[in-house]
């Protein structure tokens, strides 16, 4: 008796999955303009000098540190994002990575970079 040790393959059709990777990568694109966006120049340092003007120094700094806050969140999303296209690549997609059952087309259409199934998401989330 052998004892497979590759994983299960993805339970959706090439169709299912080409639509996957288009949401996943036009949430990718989006992400990439948002960011590049933020970055356009209006986040340059103020030439307001300390006196009257120095409050807005004040909203200077919270505003680089919200877009700081904003690049870290796109970052994460980015990855779950880059991790879902190769679990499409590699015929894993769809695959709960823990319990291992298909995760269901509309958890997937909602959340395209899913990992887990809702189940598992809400185990994973309570510890």
């Amino acid at each position: 008796m052998t004892i497979s040790t590759q994983p299960p393959a993805s339970p959706f059709s090439a169709e299912e999955l080409a639509t996957a990777t288009a949401l996943l990568e036009a949430e990718r694109q989006a992400i990439l303009d948002s960011v590049a966006t933020r970055h356009d120049g209006s986040t340059e340092k103020s030439d307001v000098t300390d006196g009257p003007g120095e409050t807005e120094h004040l909203a200077v700094a919270e505003y680089q540190e919200l877009v700081n806050r904003l690049d870290a969140i796109s970052e994460q999303t980015l990855k779950a994002i880059d991790a879902s296209l190769a679990r499409i690549a590699d015929g894993t997609y769809g695959i709960c990575g823990s319990c291992g059952d298909a995760i269901p087309m509309e958890r997937l259409e909602a959340l395209p970079s899913a990992v887990f199934c809702t189940p598992c998401q809400i185990a994973n989330e309570r510890g």
